[in-house]
């Protein structure tokens, strides 16, 4: 197996990971219902809309910085492993 440049894979994971919250953000924003509805169809068994709240832009903006580093510290480490279990 090849290496992984780790460089690459954190920049890659932490730039969708911007794209997918923000798309995710402005959906809940723009259509609360259906966002919820579908979550709810992707967490099985759980009632959302019984927990959900509207977020602040303040919520939105602080969630999206925490996020960031946690994906790219990810990242890091799923890209470390696989260089340490089998990259050449």
């Amino acid at each position: 197996m090849e290496k992984m440049d780790t460089r690459r894979v954190v920049t890659a994971v932490t730039v969708f990971t911007a794209l997918l919250y923000a798309l995710c953000a402005a959906a809940y924003f723009l259509a609360p219902q259906l966002s919820l509805r579908i979550a709810d169809l992707w967490v099985h068994g759980l009632d959302l809309a019984a927990i959900a709240k509207q977020p602040s832009v303040a919520d939105a903006l602080l969630g999206f910085v925490t996020i960031l580093p946690f994906a790219a510290f990810l990242a890091w480490l799923f890209a470390a492993v696989w260089n340490r279990c089998g990259g050449d």
